[in-house]
């Protein structure tokens, strides 16, 4: 349910983020959350989890982008890693299922990657759901298995009496990813997470 520091957000929220890691030149990321207004072009009826996509409507819809001015190719190369939770319960990773079986921490990774989420509940009556996503990259490239984080933020939504509210965007201070370092470490065995404060 709802807590005293959340406030349903009804219209479309942004952040925008410029950055700079070495040798790849000036980005900027552009975050949007949103209402589910219209779960059919969002793709809903597609991932089979709903009989009818509209009991999604109301939900948050992200996407967040990245894109590179200057450097292309290898320098370009990001990826996105993100974690959930709700009360009472451990944060997880959240990963598409195609990749669960996967040993990578990426829910997306690529040249400029676009993170996309749309969550949704059915026939829940109280609910709060959190999302922790962080843009990262590794210092070669793609020759090790080192990640570090540049930037983050938090999102989500809440159900009360079966009606969803979508939660402020907000941005986080990339250090908090130090409290998520023993789940980084115990699900990807082989993986470097590194500290950002030591």
């Amino acid at each position: 349910m709802s807590t005293p520091n959340q406030q349903a957000v009804s219209e479309s929220q942004h952040l925008d983020f410029s950055f700079s890691v070495p040798e790849r030149g000036l980005c900027t990321v552009h975050v949007s959350v949103q209402p589910n207004q219209d779960p059919k072009h969002q793709g809903q009826g597609l991932v089979g989890l709903y009989q009818d996509p509209d009991v999604v409507k109301g939900y948050p819809v992200l996407r967040a982008t990245v894109s590179s001015s200057e450097y292309r190719t290898y320098a370009s190369l990001y990826g996105w890693v993100q974690i959930t939770n709700a009360p009472g319960e451990p944060w997880v990773m959240d990963l598409y299922p195609m990749f669960e079986d996967l040993n990578s921490p990426f829910m997306s990774w690529g040249a400029e990657p676009t993170l996309v989420d749309a969550p949704g509940r059915q026939g829940v009556e109280h609910y709060d759901w959190t999302a922790r996503s962080f843009l990262c990259y590794t210092p070669d490239a793609a020759m090790t298995k080192r990640v570090l984080p540049i930037m983050g933020f938090e999102w989500g939504f809440w159900i009360e009496n079966y009606k969803p509210y979508v939660k402020c965007l907000q941005k986080l201070d990339v250090s908090c990813w130090d409290s998520h370092l023993e789940l980084f470490r115990d699900r990807f065995v082989g993986w470097t997470f590194e500290q950002v404060h030591v």
